[in-house]
């Protein structure tokens, strides 16, 4: 009887072992989840202040005028 009492607590303790291994694993997981959006939320801010601001960007048309963009844009005949 006591054999079985001990058999049953090391599985309990096996058990709760591989559940706080799951958890630690999904907390990981989450931790790098929310680092790369955070650096996604960090580019937005960056995008929508260089907007707000008029700031030209050179690898794009973000923070240029209409006119601006038109004469980037213009066809090859003018």
């Amino acid at each position: 009887m006591e054999q079985n009492r001990l058999t049953e607590i090391e599985m309990a303790l096996s058990n709760q072992a591989k559940e706080i291994q799951d958890l630690s694993d999904i907390v990981y997981q989450q931790g790098k989840e929310i680092a790369r959006l955070n650096r996604q939320l960090e580019t937005t801010k960056q995008q929508l202040i260089d907007i707000e601001s008029g700031t030209k960007d050179a690898k794009s048309e973000i923070g240029l005028s209409g006119l601006e963009i038109a004469v980037l844009n213009k066809p090859p005949h003018y």
